[in-house]
Parts: structure tokens; sequence; C-alpha cells
């Protein structure tokens, strides 16, 4: 009966200590994402990579502008933050630690907006600018016919 005891108290201390040393082989992230003023931007994409391996996991910004990524393994990392009409940042080298929980806040600058204009010089005009016989126009929107 001592015997089983003894075992049965050796196997908890053992799974305790095997469940405590799991629990503190992790680390976590989070931070907010503003923009250039300093606003919040809720819904923003992120994206956290382990440079090693090229595990990613992916998440959205809360109505806070707030993400956070638990239960990390520990290493090197780069955070990529996206939002609409914003440009994407970027953060790389990012050293995170086991048991240490880290805080990395981005700023997103604005995307700028390009527009293009094409203009065509094969345009046929409406009127005849040759002479007066004939009209390009249907002759009921054409005045001069």
């Amino acid at each position: 009966m001592r015997l089983e005891r003894g075992v049965s108290v050796l196997s908890i201390f053992i799974l305790c200590c095997s469940l405590f040393a799991f629990s503190q082989a992790t680390t976590s992230l989070r931070g907010h994402v503003t923009d250039a003023s300093g606003a919040l931007v809720p819904g923003a994409q992120v994206k956290l990579t382990l440079t090693a391996t090229g595990v990613t996991r992916q998440g959205v910004t809360d109505s806070s502008g707030e993400y956070q990524f638990l239960q990390l393994t520990p290493g090197q990392y780069a955070l990529t933050v996206s939002g609409a009409g914003f440009m994407t940042a970027e953060k790389t080298g990012m050293n995170l630690l086991v048991g240490e929980p880290a805080t990395m806040d981005v700023a997103l600058g604005v995307a700028s907006v390009t527009q293009q204009v094409v203009v065509s010089t094969n345009v046929q005009p409406d009127l005849n600018t040759t002479d007066a016989n004939r009209c390009r126009l249907k002759a009921a929107m054409c005045r001069t016919c």
C-alpha cells in the first residue's frame, strides 16, 4: 500500500512538472494598429510568420484596433499589417522569447491613390468637317441637315 501511494504521488508530481514545463515554453504577441494620426484601425489584417519555418498565423484587429497572438513558439518572427486605404507595414527580425510576452504597436501610412486617364486620338468626329453635304449625326439630331 505504501509503495502504491508513493508511485501515485510521484506520478502526480511528474505530471504537474511536465504541465508546468509545457506552459512555459511559449510566448505571445499583442499590439495596437493605428493610422498616421494615431487613430485606431479596426478590421486591419495582421499576419505573423515564424521566419525559421514559414508557419503563419493570421488575425484581424478588433474594434479597439488591438490584435493578439497567444501560445506562440519562441523564435524570430515577421509581422505584416494591412488595411483598406493604408500602405502595408512589415516588421521583421522580432525575437520572441520564452515566457516573455511582447508588444508591437504598428502605425499604418495612408496609401496613395493613383488614377489613370486614357485619351484616344482615333475617335471619329460626329460632325463632318470636310464638307457640308454629309452630316454623320442622325437627321433628327442634326439641325444643319
